[in-house]
């Protein structure tokens, strides 16, 4: 192997080593905030995550192929693969199970249900990692597959929509998210040495990059405008209105409590515990009303439809509050 292709290899290496790194921050950084705060990973795509660890654990793949059919490449692929390795087998498995925990653990109530819904989970997410990985194997050539897979945002943009729930930005995850997919697209279609000497195309990039970034400004618009922003208005369902006032004189007994929090409902959660002067009282609060007819306070039900959309009276499904 000559020196320049030594050189090529070395910086092919240290940029996809850099990359993968990239990534591990971001997961990281991620996973400690779906640890903080469950909501956060109630509020995140599986199927997104899924997109990801396909990708990476592809390229896992392949880096450990160039590095075993090559004794000139070997020391410097197998560097990537543990990368990418460490990247899927630890820190990526480790977030998608803590997102997949925080939206689906309350719905089993004994430990065997437990198990059954883990098992079912890695059965599919499993399956799903094998086909994606025979597709990259047949269609990595094909530029429209490249674009395809540029796509990852795309199930988080419609898991926002269909939950009507404005999904808490985190720009530095997205950032190096979206740095660790466009740079080594770069590098491949726009350094014209480039270690398998393909041929530069600038318009690939460009296209690559565009798809990306345009799904960062759409999530960026859906934390600030809402989550359902980009539908025209007659494609949704009419709003439910939740809204209730409430006369703060009225009696209450033990029935009128708020199942929640089980404070009176005809007193806020925040007033109840802040002032123990009935003239300070607001003379009406807002309450909000299910359509099963069953009455919160509206901090407490909205708290609560962060995590689901059921009344958490009777497990009714509810529509969103708009």
């Amino acid at each position: 192997m000559s020196a320049e292709m030594k050189e090529q290899a070395l910086y092919y290496a240290a940029m996809m080593t850099i990359v993968c790194a990239t990534h591990i921050y971001a997961c990281i950084r991620m996973a400690r905030i779906v640890v903080n705060n469950e909501i956060q990973g109630f509020r995140t795509s599986i199927m997104s995550l899924g997109f990801l660890i396909g990708w990476d654990m592809f390229l896992c793949i392949y880096h450990l192929e160039e590095a075993l059919t090559s004794n000139d490449y070997f020391q410097y692929f197998i560097v990537p693969t543990f990368a990418y390795f460490l990247l899927v087998s630890v820190f990526e498995t480790r977030l998608i199970l803590l997102v997949w925990k925080a939206t689906y653990y309350g719905q089993y109530r004994t430990f065997q249900e437990v198990r059954r819904g883990i098992l079912k989970f890695y059965t599919r997410f499993y399956g799903f990692q094998v086909l994606f990985i025979f597709l990259c194997a047949f269609c990595l050539p094909m530029n429209w597959f490249f674009y395809s897979t540029a796509l990852f945002f795309i199930p988080q943009i419609v898991h926002n929509a269909l939950r009507s729930q404005r999904y808490k930005f985190d720009f530095v995850y997205i950032f190096f998210l979206g740095i660790s997919r466009i740079l080594p697209s770069f590098y491949l279609k726009l350094c014209p040495e480039n270690i398998y000497k393909l041929t530069p195309d600038p318009s690939f990039t460009y296209y690559y990059a565009g798809i990306i970034s345009f799904q960062i400004i759409i999530l960026v618009f859906q934390s600030i405008l809402g989550s359902r922003f980009f539908i025209p208005s007659f494609f949704l369902p009419p709003k439910y209105n939740y809204y209730l006032k409430v006369n703060t004189d009225q009696s209450t007994d033990e029935a009128e409590n708020c199942p929640i929090c089980m404070d009176p409902l005809n007193r806020n959660p925040t007033t109840l515990k802040s002032s123990l002067v009935e003239k300070n009282l607001p003379k009406y609060i807002t309450n909000m009303l299910t359509p099963c007819k069953h009455q919160f306070h509206e901090k407490c039900l909205k708290e609560w439809m962060d995590l689901k959309l059921e009344c958490p009276f009777c497990r009714t499904k509810l529509p969103a509050i708009g």
